[in-house]
């Protein structure tokens, strides 16, 4: 597909080039198809929230390091109820960075509107950590 295509290339650049009157690297692509996933999310009707889906899905399998993307598809889950499968997703994110704020502040979120007291009492307390550490 062709979003393949243009990550293969946007990684085959060996030196940082110069886009806008700034340096870039090999970032930069996976960065640009962050924001478009953001707005589309933002756009926040059901075609853009599956356009939301299905590019981060894409690109989750494109750049697995890339944790924005499948927090993106937690979010998605999250937004269609689906509670448990968001949860999944998120805890993919925190297993990678257990500090990620999103996908903590989510998973409480998804865990609160499940019904899960021990998942609603384990996100409270990394939250609780989280706000702790951060607020100095």
């Amino acid at each position: 597909n062709y979003l393949e295509t243009l990550s293969l290339e946007a990684s085959r650049r060996s030196k940082d080039w110069m886009y806008d009157d700034r340096k870039v690297g090999k970032e930069f692509f996976a960065d640009s198809m962050q924001e478009y996933c953001y707005e589309f999310y933002t756009i926040g009707t059901d075609n853009s929230r599956e356009a939301f889906f299905k590019l981060s899905e894409t690109l989750a399998e494109l750049f697995p390091e890339k944790l924005d993307f499948i927090s993106n598809i937690g979010t998605y889950h999250l937004l269609k109820k689906d509670f448990n499968l968001a949860l999944k997703w998120y805890s993919k994110v925190l297993k990678k960075s257990p500090e990620n704020y999103i996908a903590i502040k989510n998973s409480l979120i998804a865990a609160r509107q499940s019904g899960n007291a021990k998942a609603v009492k384990k996100y409270q307390q990394m939250l609780d950590k989280y706000n702790q550490e951060n607020s100095l």
